[in-house]
């Protein structure tokens, strides 16, 4: 498993002049795995990495994880990383960094080792540096020490050892080098010893024996791993699997066919591993049953087969077993066992029955054995038949085994097993027992078991069969415990009986030795009878000690006794000890092994002892007139002489302050020196030397005079970051003691919450450690300068900080007070309580509260907004700190986007809330349903099937569909609708005939647009004509004329007219192709004065339909006037063709007049026209609707008809209006229609809406006809439209309403404040477009072009807007340039003009050029006019500007919002504002931004300056979008200034930032125009008199 790790430099406090050391250190769990590879200073890797005799690096330890820096110097004092490397798998990891600090030497000190390679491992052959890092004062010289045959011994330079000041190294490492070596570090004050143990690694080598074995089934083998080279963990894998403990010795017991293949032995510690493997092959094995047979129950007839198979060396045979008999026993023909060897080696098996018959049931066994062993497998074969049970031999079972005998029946059903012993049921006497499955239990088997049970099966019609069962009982040996005797030495005699208490007889002994037979060169007898065997031993040695064991056996079983010999052998040396010498104080190690058993105890024995101390050193410091007690206690056989030494002079013991004690012990003796009034001079080194006949020895006591610290001198701020700033100071006098820390206190200036004062502020101790040390000058005796970052600090916030040093007596004064205000940061809060809400189609309402007041890490300018999914991604942005809501339009419907806010100050945007998933709603589907298509099913039905809309059109999910039909031409037809959940329906209940057919899609919001397609049935049987008439015109003609049936039913093909003389003779017919509504056909050929009559069939596809209502006529020749047409009223959508037909016939040809309710007549209307027989109104309208008459007449009669005529007209025009509108919606009403017709009331078809954005071509949308209100979507952000409604009915269209003119809300984006969007360095600009208001409608990207004002060539550049501010880098420094944005939104583009300057290499900003460039069209366009005109009114604005000035300079304002409050500013304080002032005076102002338009009235509203002159204008912050952050002031003032002389500031400042200060004389500063900082406000009065002096100076104009 993978485990997560890493490094870290550790590093240590270092000297200048001595050491310092790094180290490099890995997580515990891998550190043993891990090597340094390489170490890093700044970045660099460092060179070289051997352990040169002079080099200023040194590299040591076993994985080269030390880094010594030899003769340290204040440029040590960087960076420093390592990089590691696991051996394992090879990975590499990078420490951070860590600074060291290097110190100058300050007092005197005597060494104190940091630390030694205490515990080191190197491989054989390998190469080891022991590093040992002290510091004291003055720096300290090393020297090397080994430990030898209990010496100690200096180390002297060697080929293979040698000695580079703190660093041992040891070269091709041998086995001998192992053991400890030590450090010795000393100065003048004193000196210090520390132990370094060193492990030489031996190689592994690892070899099993044997390395092959063959092993017979059932045997026992054994592996034996040895290994050379020291201690290890050993494991063992079979075939790659683990298996047994951490022995070296592997055993196999029983082996069996499993146990066969590789054995692999693994060695390991912590680094090395090694291995060896060993094969075991199979000899002979007991067989394995690989396939066995199941029960069954058959009924007798069919054949069968039971299988098995099995394998073992040598190849097994099969005997199968009926009943425990073998089945050749009951042999029958139709049995029958096979055998054969498969391909794989398996012994394969078969007992087949030809005919199973009711007595082949039974319990079958299949026995596969070899000379290995055996192995069987048994289960019932039931076969349907009375119970019967066969006859077999007698049972012979061991006693004290668990035994289960089966009854030898067949036959099947069996309802009852039973068991019986004398007449009785087993179970009821005795311990035998009936098992579930009818089973004699003896469990165990017991003499008395021994008899004849007697077996009764029974069936469940009432057979039964029994028979009885001889069982006889064996008994195993049992052998009595023997022992050995527990005092045995060597040459003792003993023997040892093991005997038998009870078993059948004969039984055989056996004797081993650890599992063993025993060996012969033991010279042990054996000697066996009857029932005991003896083991005799004439000589016992310590080769006699083991574990022996007696094995007895008989028919029944074989048993065992083990019993251990112990022989009890004298101590003896196997390590003698031997003299040693060493260094007095140094460790001594003598060694000494025995052997014997039980195992040898050992004691040690003192000798005499010297005169010596248990320390050679010790440091002792006292505080300044106080007093000091100095004592040395020496240990030795007496007596003891002492003497004491100052700096190497005898003590003068005359002065008072100076005395000396002695006292004497038995152990040894003491003396103290007592220092009164201790004095500077009073330091130093102060030696006790002990001497006795035996030896001698000294003491060293560093006596410091310690005293308290001076406080830091000259504390500065030389460098501002937003919650960091770095401090800068010179050390005091350190008081001759330690500097422990230095005590940092801080607090937040013009905070109300808190006093004014250092009370309760907070502290930091600051360890030496953590400082960063540098010289003042490359002088080697130039000061030493301390620098700190102090963390955690709040962004843009001022504080006051102070110092004091810590020594090991006490503190010191504080330093004087330095201000500082920190720089802005992004927010480090998100937005809070972000919601997000679904309120219409396509849209994202997001709602948020502003992060916590104190997160906003300086002036909150607003919020921005990005959604992304559906492959769509969008940004908005909300200016203002108090914006709390915004909407995200034009997304698709019911589609999921995810939605981050995050705030954003002039640095950029802070964290994102947490992203918010959300769908927006469905809306109606966009698109209607694709490839309508139909086909008739019935007469009365058809089948319709589509395409469901795109599924980008579908608005949601779908629901269903929605299918309108009518039939076709009606015009007051109603659509009937029907719904259907899928891709097709059928529409059914119809009259044959065509359709006009609509089908949209449906989804929770509504119905789609519809596709309009037509359909038709299968043809039916028309109905009868509607109509008929019959007219004679001859004495053997007659006109019939009919209209066309109600019904159709399909399309008429033809007509048939009928005639008969009436009520008798056949009848006659005739064919008339259909050609009209209504018809008429002559028939011929009749007689005068005969009636006849008449009817008219009409016929479809399907064939002929109901005939007419009959009529009855008589040719006659002199027949008057009659109208064969159909008076009747006809209805028509106005503007058709609509014709009226008045035939008329009779004996002479009729004559027709026509005429009207209304004038004028017919005849006179120029509207209408007279076409034979037919009345024509060419293009009908609401006028022209009346009762038309038509009147025909001749000799013999008169007839006349009315047509009533109604003009159905289309939908009047509607009135289109507005009633809202968002960014990409306008949300539209239309007023209902006037009525112009009695059937203007015709259901609404639907409405087209027509729109277009600005003059580009028009786009329609369909509405359905019951609507009265629209929500047109998707539309453009802020554009405007033209917008125009008509209306649909069966009877037409209406004309298009008049055009109405809208806009969605929202615009092009507006340009940025330059104070918010630029910032610049010596080769960078850094542009933040969080600050571009996009004026509610999305922004896509910005192009950003860049130039010198000496360049001709436009640098470009497309970004989007993005969390971070852009950069632009690789600018030449100390450069004016002309930056222009163009910004692209959904509602157009917006470009604005600005003017910026790179900073100087050494950061300073440069002057502004007499004049700038042309920024935009307008320059172009304006010319010399543009000039003169700027020129004036600069001059007018400016002198209107002065008497504002003069005649408000005395009033001024104040505002504060919630959150901030007004205070004093201390004097403390001042410093702070003083210091801002003199940034801000650095501030360098330009034109404002130009904003390119394209209309003219756009250009009109143009803003720029003139390239003839500059004007200087300082903006308030109500001048900013923003102005509504409670961080802006509420005074607004303007003036105009030249520039001033640049100085230096932060890397990334904003050249234009509005909220400058003059840096004019050196009087008190104007701050009314600065920012008002948080907790810190100016007072009135002084705002009064500065802003006087600054209005004073302020007024200037460049021309």
């Amino acid at each position: 498993m993978d485990v997560s790790w890493d490094v870290r430099v550790q590093p240590t406090h270092g000297v200048s002049g001595g050491a310092a050391l790094m180290s490099c250190a890995a997580t515990a769990a891998v550190r043993p795995h891990v090597t340094v590879t390489r170490w890093f200073k700044d970045g660099a890797v460092l060179a070289p990495l051997v352990a040169d005799a002079g080099g200023h690096f040194m590299i040591g330890g076993s994985r080269g994880d030390i880094l010594v820096i030899r003769e340290a110097r204040p440029d040590d004092a960087s960076s420093y990383s390592c990089e590691a490397q696991h051996v394992l798998t090879g990975e590499k990891r990078r420490s951070p960094s860590a600074m060291i600090a290097v110190s100058h030497q300050t007092g005197s000190m005597a060494p104190r080792i940091l630390t030694i390679s205490e515990d080191e491992t190197v491989p054989q052959g390998g190469d080891i540096r022991l590093v040992c890092c002290a510091i004291g004062s003055p720096p300290p010289a090393y020297s090397w020490f080994r430990h030898a045959n209990g010496r100690l011994s200096p180390v002297s330079n060697s080929i293979r050892i040698s000695v580079s000041d703190q660093v041992l190294i040891v070269r091709r490492a041998q086995l001998s080098d192992s053991g400890v070596w030590t450090c010795r570090a000393h100065n003048q004050y004193g000196e210090q010893r520390r132990d370094a143990r060193l492990r030489v690694r031996s190689r592994l080598v690892v070899s099993v024996h044997p390395q092959l074995q063959v092993a017979n089934s059932g045997s026992s083998v054994q592996f034996n791993c040895s290994v050379e080279g020291g201690e290890a963990r050993v494991r063992w894998l079979h075939d790659g699997v683990p298996v047994g403990g951490g022995e070296r010795m592997l055993r196999v017991h029983a082996v069996v066919r499993a146990h066969r293949g590789m054995y692999q032995c693994f060695a390991e510690r912590d680094l090395d591993s090694a291995q060896a493997a060993a094969e075991l092959r199979l000899g002979d094995t007991a067989p394995e049953l690989h396939y066995t047979f199941i029960e069954q129950a058959l009924h007798p007839g069919p054949a069968l087969a039971l299988h098995c198979s099995a394998s073992g060396s040598p190849p097994p045979r099969f005997n199968w077993l009926l009943d425990m008999q073998p089945v050749e026993e009951h042999s029958t023909a139709q049995r029958s066992i096979s055998q054969f060897m498969s391909p794989n080696g398996d012994i394969v098996s078969y007992l087949n029955i030809t005919s199973v018959r009711p007595d082949d049931g039974g319990r079958y066994t299949c026995r596969a054995q070899n000379t290995r062993g055996a192995v069987e497998h048994s289960t019932r074969l039931n076969v349907y038949g009375p119970p019967s049970i066969r006859n077999i031999g007698p049972v012979r079972v061991v006693a004290g085994v668990n035994t289960t005998i089966f009854c030898p029946y067949s036959g099947f059903p069996i309802s009852d097993i039973r068991w019986q012993r004398g007449g009785l049921d087993v179970g009821s006497t005795g311990r035998a027992l009936s098992g579930s499955g009818g089973e004699l239990l003896l469990w165990p088997a017991e003499p008395a078991d021994a008899g004849v049970y007697s077996c009764r099966v029974s069936a469940p019609s009432g057979q039964y069969a029994q028979k009885d069962v001889q069982i006889f009982v064996r008994n195993p040996p049992k052998i009595a415990g023997f022992s050995f005797p527990a005092d045995l030495v060597e040459g003792s005699s003993i023997q040892v009986l093991c005997g038998i208490t009870s078993g059948d007889k004969p039984v055989y002994f056996s004797w081993l030795k650890d599992g063993q037979h025993v060996p012969s060169n033991l010279q042990v007898q054996e000697k066996s009878l009857d029932e005991f065997s003896f083991l005799i031993f004439s000589h016992v040695t310590s080769k006699h000690s083991g574990e022996y064991t007696c094995v007895a056996s008989n028919s029944a079983a074989e048993v065992n006794h083990t019993a251990r010999l112990a022989v009890k052998v004298a101590p003896s040396w196997v390590y003698e000890p031997q003299d040693v010498s060493a260094l007095l104080g140094t460790q001594i190690i003598v060694h000494c092994a025995t052997k014997g058993y039980p195992e040898p105890r050992i004691t040690w024995l003192k000798a005499q002892e010297p005169a010596h101390f248990e320390f050679s050193s010790r440091n002792m410091s006292v505080r300044r007139t106080a007093s000091a007690a100095l004592q040395c206690s020496a240990r030795g056989d007496a007596p003891i002489q002492l003497h004491w030494t100052h700096n190497m002079q005898r003590l003068d013991l005359s002065t008072y302050r100076v005395s000396v004690s002695e006292k004497r012990s038995e152990s040894g003796a003491s003396s103290t020196l007592t220092v009164a009034h201790a004095q500077r001079r009073d330091s130093g080194v102060y030696r006790c030397r002990a001497e006795n006949a035996y030896g001698r020895d000294e003491l060293l006591i560093y006596l410091a005079v310690q005293e308290f610290p001076e406080a830091p001198r000259g504390l500065t701020v030389v460098r501002r970051e937003g919650r960091a700033a770095r401090l800068s100071w010179r050390r005091g006098y350190d008081g001759n003691a330690r500097l422990r820390a230095y005590r940092l206190q801080y607090r937040v200036v013009g905070d109300a919450r808190r006093a004014a004062d250092w009370t309760d502020a907070p502290t930091r101790d600051l360890s030496p450690d953590l400082l960063i040390q540098r010289q003042d000058s490359p002088e080697p005796d130039s000061e030493v300068i301390l620098e700190y970052r102090v963390d955690g600090l709040r962004p843009a916030t001022a504080y006051a900080l102070r110092l004091a040093a810590v020594n090991d007596i006490g503190d010191s004064e504080y330093s004087e007070s330095v201000i500082v205000q920190t720089l802005e940061e992004a927010p480090s809060e998100a937005p809070r309580n972000v919601e997000v809400q679904a309120d219409a189609p396509g849209e994202l309402l997001v709602k948020w509260q502003a992060p916590s007041q104190e997160s906003w890490n300086g002036e909150l300018l607003g919020f921005a907004l990005w959604c992304r999914g559906d492959n769509t991604s969008l940004a908005l942005t909300v200016p203002g700190w108090a914006a709390a809501h915004a909407r995200l339009a034009g997304l698709r419907a019911h589609a999921s986007y995810e939605v981050r806010v995050r705030a954003f100050n002039a640095i950029g945007a802070g964290p994102s809330c947490a992203p918010l998933a959300a769908t927006t709603l469905e809306d109606v589907p966009e698109a209607p349903p694709q490839h309508i298509r139909c086909e008739p099913l019935s007469a009365q039905s058809f089948r319709v099937w589509w395409e469901p809309p795109p599924a980008k059109s579908r608005g949601g999910l779908l629901l269903g569909y929605e299918i309108m039909y009518q039939e076709a031409g009606s015009l007051d037809g109603i659509w009937e609708r029907r719904r259907s959940g899928g891709g097709e329906a059928q529409v059914a209940g119809l009259r044959a005939g065509n359709y006009s057919i609509r089908v949209a899609a449906r989804n929770a919001a509504g119905l789609g647009p519809p596709a309009d397609a037509y359909c038709s049935t299968l043809d039916d049987i028309p109905g009868p004509p509607a109509d008929i008439k019959a007219i004679p015109i001859s004495e053997d003609a007659v006109i019939v004329s009919w209209l066309a049936p109600a019904q159709k039913n399909g399309k008429i093909r033809h007509y048939t007219v009928y005639n008969r003389p009436q009520r008798s003779g056949p009848h006659a017919h005739a064919l008339a192709p259909h050609s009209a509504e209504e018809q008429m056909l002559e028939v011929r050929g009749l007689q005068e004065s005969q009636l006849y009559e008449f009817w008219v069939t009409a016929a479809t596809a399907a064939g002929e339909g109901e005939m007419s209502a009959i009529v009855a006529k008589k040719p006659s020749a002199r027949a008057g006037a009659k109208l064969w047409s159909f008076p009747r009223r006809i209805t028509a959508a106005e503007g058709t063709r609509v014709v009226l037909s008045c035939g008329s016939a009779g004996s002479t040809t009729p004559m027709r007049v026509w005429s009207r309710r209304r004038p004028p007549t017919p005849a006179t209307d120029p509207r209408i026209r007279i076409e034979g027989y037919r009345l024509v109104i060419p293009k009908l309208d609401a006028s022209l609707s009346d009762n038309y008459t038509c009147t025909v007449r001749n000799m013999w009669g008169e007839e006349r008809g009315t047509w009533e005529l109604r003009a159905v007209p289309p939908p009047s025009r509607p009135r289109l209006r507005l009633t809202s509108a968002a960014t990409t919606a306008l949300i539209l009403a239309a007023d209902e229609a006037n009525a112009k017709a009695p059937y203007s009331a015709l259901l609404y078809a639907g409405f087209t809406l027509e729109y277009a954005r600005g003059d580009g071509a028009w786009q329609s949308a369909w509405v359905a006809g019951a609507a009265r209100a629209h929500a047109l979507r998707r539309l453009s952000c802020g554009a405007p439209y033209r917008l125009r409604l008509t209306a649909h009915n069966a009877a037409g269209s209406s004309a298009p309403s008049d055009v109405l003119t809208a806009a969605t809300t929202g615009g092009v984006s507006k340009p940025a404040e330059e104070k918010h969007l630029i910032s610049s360095n010596n080769s960078c600009v850094k542009l933040n477009f969080l600050t571009w208001d996009s004026n509610s409608c999305p922004l896509i990207h910005f192009v950003i072009s860049i130039r010198g004002f000496e360049e001709t060539a436009w640098r470009s550049e497309t970004v989007g807007l993005e969390a971070v501010p852009t950069a632009l880098c690789g600018l030449p420094s100390a450069t004016w340039y002309h930056l222009k944005v163009v910004a692209f939104s959904t509602a157009g583009t917006t470009t604005a003009t600005y003017y910026f300057s790179t900073l100087t290499d050494d950061g300073e900003h440069i002057a502004p050029p007499a004049q700038f460039p042309s920024g935009g069209e307008i320059d172009q366009l304006m010319g010399g006019v543009m000039l003169l005109t700027a020129g004036i009114a600069a001059l007018v604005l400016a002198l209107s500007f002065l008497g504002i000035f003069v005649f408000n300079k005395s009033t001024t304002s104040s505002c504060f919002r919630k959150g901030y409050e007004q205070s004093g500013v201390s004097e403390e304080d001042k410093s702070v504002e003083k210091r801002d002032n003199r940034r801000n005076c650095q501030q360098v102002y330009t034109s404002s931004p130009i904003k390119n338009l394209n209309t003219k009235k756009e250009q009109q509203d143009e803003y720029t300056l003139s390239r003839a002159m500059t004007l200087m204008v300082r903006r308030t912050e109500s001048d900013s979008d923003s102005s509504g952050s409670p961080c802006a002031e509420c005074n607004s003032s303007v003036a105009y200034r030249m520039p001033l002389a640049p100085a230096k500031e932060e890397v990334f400042r904003a050249v234009t930032d509005s909220s400058a200060e003059s840096c004019a004389g050196s009087g008190p500063r104007d701050k009314s125009r600065r920012r008002p900082r948080r907790h810190h406000v100016p007072n009135a009065s002084r705002f009064q008199q500065q802003r006087q002096e600054q209005e004073r100076r302020d007024f200037t104009i460049h021309v």
